[in-house]
């Protein structure tokens, strides 16, 4: 079967080069009417004339047969296969999502992967894989991955503005234990986290079939796939439906993941594939500098001994102790800032020139088509402007270590994807409650709550497929890394955790310690993934991405020190969002923590930091990163 095999996203695995599939984008944009032996549309004789339905021979007799006939089949013990699949399924879920800080957030989480359920795509998905000669285990962190996925799209179609269920697998929905806030970010969580479980738990498979699994998965999830048939349904109700309508709604909402379950396993994981494990054939993960770290991400912050950020507490004591560092140029954000000698460079020509290409790249990654709601909802957050700031370091830090922009600009465009996903669902009623977004409504004050959650789920879904489909030029284990880093920056251990104690902060006091962690969490990490991926695409060796790590990291820290500062210095007008915001919800921010001099101070300190960590590398080169500290320093929206 054709479906079976797969097509290049980039030139270097033979797996992509089977003739078989030179009629293929993806195999799961087959029209499904192309499907000879699946004649969907045979439902459609039903309804008018009965007597010539064709007699199919069914299993066993169920309710939803009025003539079932028995089949003859071999001898199998169906129930203790799937009991015992389920069990081990459940064992691996266990695993990868542990009770562990912050502990609202996780425990929402596995409340919902938790509950039971019958695991029938991570049965289908095992089931697929020992088909075609695979081991459990091969496709275990794709079957894990495939429940995660599920365990979101229940989550958030439960939540009052969409089906508005307070019953699911016998138990109050999420919603209705968490609140609506903390449900959707455990459902962000999932999605984020099912994607980084393949990529950083997969072992024993070529990498290159890793990637092809990824985007399989991607592609079943978004505005293509799960999410246009949510939104097919929601925009359909009261309305008259066609059979063809009927059969597109359910087509993308349940069986498109049914198909990923089946199609990512017995077309990723083949018996004549090369099964070697994904990180074992590169030099960038045999390199000793990294023999004693798990992940690079996982590098706890206190341990950077150059970017000491416990320092700011000082600031609140003993003001006179504070370090002057040389800052670029005069902004609101400094108390006294001196000239720093740079190299010599055009950056607004820079920044310009790069903001038009990642646009560019942006537009063609999300077109305007069917459903046009969604895509409509996607695009006008996605394209309505903003500094574009981390797709620029990611395609910057690509170019420090040697790399050409077009490595890195799928993945430049996917933290794009997945910063703006964060500020639709950061701005929902539940959530922040704003109105107003780089000086536009918000996306769910043009489209409706329930629209925007779509839009951002489609928004994430789509990061993790568009890197692993149109990164071209680079090996794949590189990719898989870059994927691992990035899921690893937006979940449960990210930009979700820095949100979920940021939410539940709101009128409490709160040392500088745990203001630290949020904003390390909410801001940086994803900063930190833009630097970090580029490096990794661009070909950078494990102690280059430390480095542009421990700058990622300063900045990433500097970049929200500059907006607590900003939103009590500039107006709505200024801002292109509502000013005084963190003011009257009473929340924590640096001014109100150390005081607005003290806060100054530290940004400087960060600058300095940061351009400190750039010495290693050639002044020139590393041009673009300096005047980018320079510019997130200085920026006065």
């Amino acid at each position: 079967m054709v479906v079976s095999t797969t097509i290049p996203f980039h030139g270097n695995s033979k797996l992509f080069k089977n003739p078989l599939t030179n009629d293929l984008k993806y195999p799961t944009k087959l029209p499904f009417s192309n499907l000879k032996f699946v004649p969907l549309k045979v439902q459609a004789s039903y309804a008018s004339k009965s007597a010539e339905t064709v007699q199919v021979p069914l299993i066993q007799t169920e309710d939803c047969f009025t003539q079932p006939l028995n089949m003859s089949l071999s001898t199998f013990e169906f129930k203790e296969y799937m009991l015992m699949k389920a069990k081990q399924v459940n064992e691996a879920l266990d695993e990868a999502v542990p009770l562990r800080n912050p502990i609202k957030i996780h425990e929402a989480m596995r409340y919902s992967l938790q509950a039971g359920g019958k695991r029938v795509r991570p049965v289908l998905c095992i089931a697929s894989c020992e088909l075609v000669g695979g081991e459990e285990s091969l496709a275990m962190p794709t079957a894990c991955a495939l429940e995660m996925i599920h365990t979101m799209s229940l989550i958030h179609d439960d939540l009052p503005c969409m089906d508005d269920d307070d019953l699911r697998r016998g138990k109050p929905t999420n919603h209705k234990v968490f609140g609506e806030d903390t449900a959707i970010l455990a459902g962000d969580a999932l999605l984020s986290l099912a994607f980084e479980h393949v990529a950083a738990k997969t072992m024993n498979v070529s990498a290159d079939r890793v990637v092809r699994a990824i985007a399989e998965l991607g592609s079943a999830v978004g505005s293509e796939g799960l999410v246009a048939g949510q939104i097919a349904d929601l925009t359909s109700e009261g309305k008259d439906v066609s059979f063809s309508d009927l059969e597109y709604i359910h087509v993308h909402k349940t069986a498109k993941l049914l198909e990923a379950a089946v199609v990512s396993s017995s077309s990723i994981f083949m018996a004549f594939s090369a099964t070697i494990p994904f990180h074992g054939n590169s030099n960038l993960f045999k390199n000793p500098l990294n023999h004693d770290l798990k992940y690079p991400t996982k590098l706890p912050f206190s341990n950077l001994k150059s970017v000491p950020l416990k320092i700011q507490a000082s600031y609140a004591s003993k003001s006179d102790d504070t370090v002057q560092v040389p800052l670029i140029q005069t902004g609101d954000c400094f108390t006294e800032p001196l000239n720093l000698p740079l190299p010599t460079f055009e950056f607004e020509e820079y920044m310009l020139m790069k903001g038009k290409q990642v646009n560019k790249a942006l537009e063609e990654a999300v077109p305007l088509r069917n459903p046009i709601k969604i895509h409509e909802a996607m695009r006008y957050s996605l394209l309505a402007g903003g500094k574009r700031i981390r797709p620029v370091l990611c395609i910057a830090s690509c170019e420090l270590v040697g790399g050409e922009e077009s490595l890195a600009m799928p993945i430049a465009c996917a933290l794009e994807m997945i910063h703006t996903m964060s500020l639709i669902h950061d701005d929902l009623p539940c959530m922040d409650d704003d109105d107003l977004r780089r000086g536009k409504p918000t996306n769910h004050k043009a489209f409706g709550e329930d629209t925007a959650i779509l839009a951002g789920d489609a928004l994430l879904s789509l990061a993790f497929e568009h890197v692993a489909a149109k990164t071209m030029n680079v090996s794949a284990d590189r990719v898989v890394r870059a994927i691992a880093e990035l899921g690893s920056a937006v979940g449960s251990e990210g930009l979700v955790a820095g949100q979920i104690v940021d939410l539940t902060s709101e009128g409490k006091d709160v040392s500088l310690s745990d203001l630290e962690y949020i904003h390390v969490h909410k801001t940086a990490k994803l900063l930190e993934a833009a630097v970090v991926c580029g490096a990794i695409m661009g070909g950078g060796d494990v102690s280059e991405i430390e480095k542009v790590r421990k700058y990622a990291r300063c900045i990433g820290l500097l970049f929200q020190v500059v907006d607590d500062i900003l939103d009590v210095t500039k107006s709505s007008k200024e801002l292109g969002k509502t000013a005084g915001k963190d003011l009257v919800s009473d929340k924590a921010t640096y001014p109100k923590l150390m005081g607005l001099e003290n806060a100054k101070k530290f940004a400087g300190e960060l600058v300095g930091q940061s351009l400190q960590e750039l010495a290693y590398f050639d002044a020139q080169k590393a041009a673009p990163l300096y005047h980018l500290a320079g510019y997130i320093a200085s920026r006065q929206n």
